[in-house]
Order: C-alpha cells, then sequence, then structure tokens
C-alpha cells in the first residue's frame, strides 16, 4: 500500500536493475489491467568495450546492456512477477541463483501478455546511437570518422528535433506477415537525406532481433527535414498554415513518421506527418490535416485515406480557386445536385474573403475548411471532370 507507483514498486522489489522510462498497460481476456516494464542488467566493467554516453539517462555509464527482464506489475492488486527473456545473460544467471524463486522463464508468461510484448525504446536508442559509429567496419573510416550517423530530425512544433524511434506495422520482403517494429531513421551526419533505417523487431520468433537497411551510395533519398520543407514552400499548405497560425489559435506540427514499403525487393519510404489545431484557451488540438509524401509529393486532406488518393493521383480537395474547380467541374448536363454544391462552394469562398478582410482569421480558416469539404464533393459526384492535383506539389 506504501509503494503503489509501479516503477518504484520493481526498483524496491529488484534495485540491481535498470527500469525502461516508459511501462505500457495491457487488458487481459479476463479483464484486468496490466503494466509491462522492461528491465535492464547493466555494467561498466565489460573488457575492452566503451561506455554509454548518449540521451537515455539511467543507461548512461554502462558499457554492458542487456534487455533480460520483463517485469509485470497488476494493476489492481499490486503483484509483481519477473520473467526472464534472455537466458544467456550472464550476470542475470548469477541474480537468479542469488534470488531463486524471483524470475520465472518466458514459457510462464500468458500468452495473452506474450502477445503485447515489445522492443523497448530506451534500448533501441542507445543501441542506434552507438551503431552510428560502429556500422564503419573499415579501420580506417573509423578513425577517420568518415561515414558517422545521426537521427533524423524533423520539425515537431516550432523547432526541430531529432526523430524519436517510434513503433510502425511494417512486412519485410522475406516474411509473409506485417511485423510490429520499434524504427528509427538516419542522415549523414550535417546531411539531411536519409541513408539508413533500423529497425527493432517485436514479434515471435523474430523479437529482439534488430534489421538494417542502407540505400545504396549516390541514390539520393529525402529526408524528414526535407519533406518537411517541401510542405512549407507548398503555396497551398504554407498558406493555410499561416492563416491559423494567427491570433487565438496555434498550428503544431506533429511527429513526422518514416515508414519503409517494400515492392518487390525494392525499399521506398512513405511520410506520414499529422497537423493539429489547438485554440490558445482550450489547449485541446485538434488535428485538421494528414500530411503525406513521398520522393516526388507531398500532398495532404482531411483524414489519411482522401491523402492516400491524392497522392496516388486521384483529384485534389484543394484548389486555389473554386471559380476555376466550378468552370473545369461543370460540363454539359450537370446534375442539380453539382449545381447545388458548386453554388455553396463559391458562396463558402465569398464568406472566406469577407472574413480575411475584415481580420477574422479563425472565421476565415472555417470557410476555408467548408470550401474544402464541397471541393471535395464536387470532384466525387458522378459526371464530373477531374481537374488535377491541386494539391500536390513536385518540390521543384
Amino acid at each position: 500500500m506504501f509503494d503503489r507507483n509501479i516503477v518504484r514498486r520493481v526498483r524496491k522489489i529488484a534495485p540491481f536493475l535498470q527500469f525502461d522510462s516508459d511501462p505500457y498497460p495491457v487488458l487481459t481476456p479476463d479483464g484486468r489491467i496490466k503494466f509491462i516494464i522492461d528491465a535492464y542488467t547493466v555494467s561498466g566493467n565489460y573488457p575492452y568495450s566503451q561506455r554509454y554516453a548518449g540521451t537515455v539517462p539511467q543507461l548512461r555509464g554502462a558499457n554492458y546492456i542487456r534487455n533480460s527482464v520483463k517485469a509485470v506489475v497488476d494493476a489492481y492488486d499490486g503483484t509483481v512477477t519477473f520473467y526472464v527473456v534472455d537466458d544467456s545473460d550472464v550476470m542475470l544467471r548469477t541474480y537468479r541463483n542469488v534470488f531463486p524463486s524471483l524470475f520465472k522463464p518466458l514459457s510462464q508468461m500468458p500468452s495473452a501478455l506474450r502477445q503485447h510484448i515489445r522492443y523497448p525504446v530506451d534500448f533501441l536508442t542507445a543501441q542506434a546511437e552507438v551503431y552510428s559509429t560502429y556500422h564503419m567496419t573499415d579501420v580506417q573510416t573509423f578513425y577517420q570518422r568518415e561515414d558517422v550517423w545521426e537521427f533524423a530530425t524533423e520539425r515537431y512544433r516550432d523547432s526541430f528535433e531529432p526523430v524519436s524511434p517510434y513503433y510502425a506495422m511494417v512486412k519485410f520482403p522475406e516474411d509473409d506477415q506485417i511485423e510490429f517494429v520499434l524504427l528509427v531513421p538516419f542522415t549523414p551526419r550535417n546531411k539531411n537525406v536519409m541513408n539508413a533505417w533500423l529497425a527493432g523487431r517485436s514479434d515471435v520468433p523474430n523479437y529482439g532481433k534488430i534489421k538494417v537497411y542502407t540505400f545504396p551510395k549516390g541514390q539520393e533519398v529525402l529526408g524528414p527535414r526535407q519533406i518537411e520543407a517541401r510542405v512549407d514552400q507548398n503555396p497551398n499548405m504554407s498558406q493555410l498554415l499561416s492563416l491559423w497560425n494567427q491570433q487565438g489559435s496555434q498550428v503544431i506540427r506533429g511527429n513526422l513518421l518514416t515508414i519503409p514499403l517494400f515492392s518487390q525487393n525494392e525499399l521506398d519510404v512513405l511520410f506520414v506527418e499529422p497537423v493539429f489545431l489547438q485554440a490558445e484557451e482550450a489547449k485541446l488540438p485538434e488535428i485538421r490535416r494528414v500530411v503525406l509524401a513521398d520522393q516526388q509529393r507531398v500532398v495532404w486532406a482531411p483524414t489519411f485515406d482522401e491523402a492516400l488518393s491524392l497522392l496516388e493521383g486521384q483529384q485534389s480537395i484543394e484548389s486555389p480557386s473554386p471559380e476555376a474547380v466550378a468552370a473545369s467541374a461543370a460540363g454539359p448536363g450537370v446534375s442539380q445536385k453539382v449545381q447545388t454544391l458548386i453554388d455553396q462552394a463559391l458562396s463558402a469562398f465569398q464568406g472566406y474573403k469577407e472574413q480575411l478582410a475584415a481580420g477574422n482569421f479563425q472565421a476565415a480558416g472555417q470557410k476555408l475548411d467548408q470550401l474544402s469539404q464541397l471541393l471535395s464533393q464536387i470532384g466525387n459526384a458522378p459526371g464530373v471532370k477531374p481537374t488535377g492535383s491541386a494539391g500536390a506539389t513536385n518540390g521543384q
């Protein structure tokens, strides 16, 4: 009853272990909530090994780190169980000899929990930071530090930050099933092009394994920061972002996810970023757009499905002029429904200009959203001619 905080609870039971900073809850079939916490055995005395000095505080100073234990805490009665996921860890073998009743083998973990174990973020962060230098196997290259990698950077809110590892669903070319993996993209030091990404696998039987994919030398693959620049350079996007980011509201650019896609053993990349709008007083972000991008174009739409349709080459819902859309879309014999939508779009555009001239930016933004939705309905109506892809840009 005194140690109700789950992290403090496991640390008090096993103070010789280091614990991950991100415990996560799992709902079991019997309706109970259990938290899973990754635990590490660490040492600073491993021979001929460099000490870690990266961004994960609880692992700094160690030159031996193993994610050998999963701690499970029952959220109702506080029961703590430690499961061993790495029998080859020599340090853990010693702890098991000292405390023989404390640890249980992974085979005794209920299958409902075993399906939810995942590659821990802190562990992969430390591994990726070390690997950014030690991926160089040529002695001269390593000595000269000629090919040092670093985490790709992205715009988050109002600043650029290194991309934090994130979870995604990926299908590797040699496998039939989609996997739950932890990803982080790399760029060469002081450059923005992406040259590699690293993935920690979470699904059995590949749990704990790491895959690294590197792009061929000389192949220019856009990185997250370059995709952010394309959003800023797109006239339609930058205009609307500036309009939203006025007094009374704030635009929040969410995390830009880099999703690897495999097609016939060739690697492509899809970029996904949510854009939120938050009122200064409410402090409740609302998603307004989803940005999708590949190596050629960047598009956005109110939903992911609409943005994906734009990226695949279908009609854009973001047109600069509703009059132009109406003129090109309204062919002979246009239905009354389409004509009504066109009239409503023209009215919304007129309202947008009036509110903008009056300095009512929030109301103008609402009119612009209404206009986008009406243009989307016009474009999807039967008998309407496509008008091109005004919401896309090739970044030139």
